[in-house]
């Protein structure tokens, strides 16, 4: 007398399972790798202070101060982008992605003169994003995440890294090129690495005066790095995506 009573269930979970079939594409993965330019920002600037000498006669040190700023003048390097897909629905698709900056050398300049070169930056970034796309032949993909980004500062006197998390986004155009996949246009822009209080604040050279270690002109250290609270990473590439 059970047996009217599971039809429904049974012809209700047979209909679930065949729309969700029938939603997903016929080749629902894809696989990219993608080689380009990044930029990575950070703001940062070397700061060199010096005190004059005392006056003659005098146990105190001198009342000037010279203070030199000198800041970032390039902020491209080249990037690598991996990414994974799968589409679960005709326009929607879910991806993950990771970003590996190359090395950026960071020389300070005074005019012509080179007064600091030992620096490197670079960064990473991990994200899962949700996916709009759509076109065949010709298509474009639109993603936005959540993503964690990683900066490096590192070389000589200098190691220090910076970790954000937050929303990333970004576009690609593709065409579609043969049966295995098409070639790809991207995008990026990532969370920002982020330098909290006195993070964004390197010391190279403890200065003389009354706080030795801070970053401040003056009474501060004599040489040191001051970086934004918010860095970015973002990057432009050109890749073979491989649909599956």
């Amino acid at each position: 007398m059970f047996k009217g009573l599971f039809i429904p269930p049974v012809l209700f979970c047979f209909c679930v399972v065949s729309t969700v079939q029938a939603a997903i594409p016929e080749d629902p993965w894809y696989v990219g790798i993608h080689y380009g330019a990044g930029q990575l920002y950070s703001g940062i600037q070397y700061h060199v202070s010096s005190h004059d000498n005392p006056p003659i006669g005098s146990s105190i040190g001198g009342e000037d101060t010279i203070a030199q700023n000198y800041s970032q003048r390039v902020s491209k390097s080249s990037a690598t982008l991996m990414n994974a897909g799968f589409a679960f629905a005709k326009n929607w698709a879910v991806e993950t992605q990771v970003a590996i900056s190359g090395l950026l050398d960071m020389p300070f300049f005074n005019g012509n003169e080179k007064v600091f070169d030992e620096a490197e930056l670079s960064a990473n970034a991990f994200g899962l994003y949700g996916v709009y796309q759509a076109g065949t032949d010709v298509y474009f993909r639109a993603r936005m995440g959540l993503g964690v980004t990683n900066m490096s500062l590192s070389g000589g006197e200098v190691d220090a890294s910076y970790t954000g998390y937050g929303l990333s986004y970004g576009l690609s155009v593709g065409k579609k090129i043969g049966s295995l996949g098409g070639v790809e246009v991207t995008y990026m822009r990532y969370a920002n690495a982020v330098a909290n209080g006195d993070e964004n604040c390197l010391v190279i050279e403890q200065g003389t005066g009354l706080n030795p270690t801070a970053c401040t002109p003056g009474d501060g250290a004599t040489r040191y790095f001051k970086l934004n609270e918010k860095m970015r990473f973002s990057t432009l590439t050109v890749g073979y995506t491989f649909i599956f």
